[in-house]
């Protein structure tokens, strides 16, 4: 039996999709997990009315701890022989596992790997496709695997993505326990090292089959400093890891990688219009979809609600406004002031501050100005730092 474990927190507008995708599979010897961890939305409900539907849906309600716990979480209820994940807002192709378990079954190899399509503005390409090839991994062979997997060496494709895999049971068990509860953005690499680690054989199979749903303000895609401190610490702690393991890998090879990865980083800031490396978000962005709005705030919130909203083509900003507009003005955008922001046309005025009672000041001095309240919205903004 395989067992499918989706951890999904706050996904009622992609739940569906994931879930049908799943169950709908022609391979159908399995069990579907459900990890609710701690979703305040209907993602709960959700999970409930699917397992009332199939037997083969198991739903596990936990508080809210992140990510890795979710996963491991399922890891431990998981009965199946062979394992994979689905994240909660991708979903895959109805013939995905029948390949995958058929290519596992006939190689008898510890885990198989696939490319994968991505979806982002409505459109849809391959993102990765691989070649039919299957790997003994010795040690000589496991080198040249870690070196791809480190982006050293074109060798062959290999990605740290968890979800583009299904895995033997023993297998994704002893190597997720390895990988620490406070890694939440990129620790399928740790996995992926352990993984590699205590494999024989793997198989890479040329079908394509995953659907990777690109949003912009998915938890990694937002350019925040912890984001990408925690990406260096998981590079750096998997660096370690194949260098303790792996005889023939040099020190020197491992600073190139993280100097890599660093440069990256910083030159997409660099070269990005705005002010990328975000602190804060705004919680509540399809409020904003089809919307003319007025960003009332030029401070550090207001900045990067600027950098946030931009992307969206379905957001118009119509202006930025601050009483003290003549001290904040920026390369990338006017910050106007009061009696110019009156006489523009919007339907909503965002205040972008962090404080509530700050947010009722500003808010009553522009109904003073004779604006409407319900034109008025402010949420507590997402620290992202």
């Amino acid at each position: 039996m395989l067992s499918v474990i989706v951890p999904i927190y706050n996904a009622e507008k992609y739940l569906s999709r994931c879930i049908e995708s799943i169950i709908n599979q022609t391979y159908r010897l399995f069990e579907l997990l459900l990890v609710d961890d701690g979703s305040t939305d209907r993602s709960s409900q959700i999970c409930d009315e699917y397992a009332q539907l199939d037997s083969r849906i198991k739903v596990i309600h936990k508080k809210n701890e992140g990510l890795v716990k979710a996963r491991k979480e399922g890891l431990q209820e998981a009965r199946g022989e062979y394992i994979a994940f689905v994240d909660n807002d991708d979903w895959i192709e109805l013939d995905m596992y029948e390949n995958m378990i058929d290519s596992l079954e006939s190689s008898g190899a510890d885990f198989v790997d696939t490319g994968y399509f991505c979806e982002k503005d409505n459109s849809s390409y391959i993102e990765r496709k691989l070649e039919r090839g299957v790997y003994e991994l010795d040690k000589y062979m496991r080198h040249k695997v870690f070196l791809a997997l480190l982006e050293l060496d074109d060798f062959m494709n290999i990605r740290q993505s968890i979800w583009s895999k299904v895995f033997k049971a023993s297998l994704i068990k002893n190597s997720y326990a390895n990988v620490p509860d406070r890694m939440q953005s990129g620790e399928d690499l740790i996995n992926i090292v352990h993984c590699i680690l205590q494999s024989g054989r793997i198989i890479q199979t040329e079908g394509v089959f995953y659907h990777y749903n690109y949003r912009e303000e998915s938890l990694s895609h937002l350019r925040s400093i912890s984001y990408i401190r925690q990406q260096f610490e998981i590079w750096n702690y998997s660096g370690k890891l194949i260098l303790a393991n792996d005889e023939f890998m040099r020190q020197e090879d491992l600073d190139r990688c993280l100097f890599y990865k660093w440069y990256s980083a910083f030159q997409y800031q660099l070269f990005n219009e705005f002010d990328s490396i975000q602190n804060y978000s705004f919680p509540c962005i399809e409020k904003l979809f089809g919307k003319r709005v007025a960003i009332y705030g030029a401070g550090n919130v207001g900045k990067d609600y600027i950098t946030q909203i931009s992307k969206y083509e379905k957001c118009h900003i119509v202006c930025w406004v601050d009483k003290c507009f003549k001290k904040m003005q920026f390369p990338y955008r006017k910050v106007i002031g009061i009696e110019d922001f009156l006489k523009k046309q919007y339907d909503m005025v965002l205040i972008a501050v962090e404080k509530k009672e700050i947010a009722e000041e500003m808010k009553q001095f522009l109904m003073d100005k004779g604006i409407k309240e319900n034109k008025i919205i402010w949420c507590k903004p997402n620290a992202i730092i």
